[in-house]
């Protein structure tokens, strides 16, 4: 039954079911859309992770370059060019800060091909027309991922939530402690200290 209301291949599914979470990115937008989970991890990217700034940014490089090839009505590359232009200094930086996988052809252009063409288009609500990109309204004062919730074709998590970070230094080049008296801790142990 959930096969026929998706269109999602039933072998698929039962792989999915089974616990194989591999999943193409037409069939886990299409399965997001109709039944109302939120997208499948793979084609979730790290919104939290740039600013209000760098968003509109690359909306506005989208709007005014964006190439999408489709067959069958069906995405099949979104090609973009990879130049730095007036409102964006550096438009490869942001496609990593969100995790989004990405190929640079002759240093010319940057080509999101398949599946995370089909997921990037459904976080941005594109992905049935790519007209109705020319049509998001910016707003300063909200949360990213709430307003990319707003145009988006398919409901959206955070894929981030929290950093924390440790300082790794290079312990094969550390040298001996010299401890002065008799230290009662947990690693200096023995009489060598």
């Amino acid at each position: 039954d959930l096969s026929d209301e998706t269109g999602v291949d039933k072998d698929s599914l039962k792989k999915l079911f089974k616990g194989d979470l591999r999943l193409n990115g037409d069939d886990a937008v299409k399965l997001s859309i109709k039944t109302g989970v939120p997208l499948h991890p793979r084609y979730t990217y790290h919104w939290k992770d740039i600013s209000f700034e760098d968003f509109s940014k690359l909306i506005n490089w989208l709007c005014k370059k964006m190439i999408v090839k489709r067959d069958n009505n069906r995405i099949e590359k979104i090609i973009l060019p990879f130049e730095k232009d007036d409102f964006i200094e550096d438009p490869k930086r942001i496609l990593e800060l969100i995790g989004l996988p990405h190929v640079v052809v002759d240093r010319a252009y940057i080509v999101i091909e398949r599946d995370d063409a089909a997921g990037f288009a459904a976080n941005l609500g594109f992905f049935d027309d790519d007209e109705k990109l020319q049509t998001i309204k910016l707003e300063n004062n909200k949360d990213l991922l709430e307003m990319i919730n707003e145009i988006s074709s398919v409901k959206l998590r955070d894929k981030s939530g929290s950093y924390i970070g440790a300082r790794m230094g290079r312990p094969e080049k550390g040298k001996m402690r010299k401890l002065i008296g008799n230290p009662h801790c947990l690693f200096p142990v023995g009489d060598q200290g």
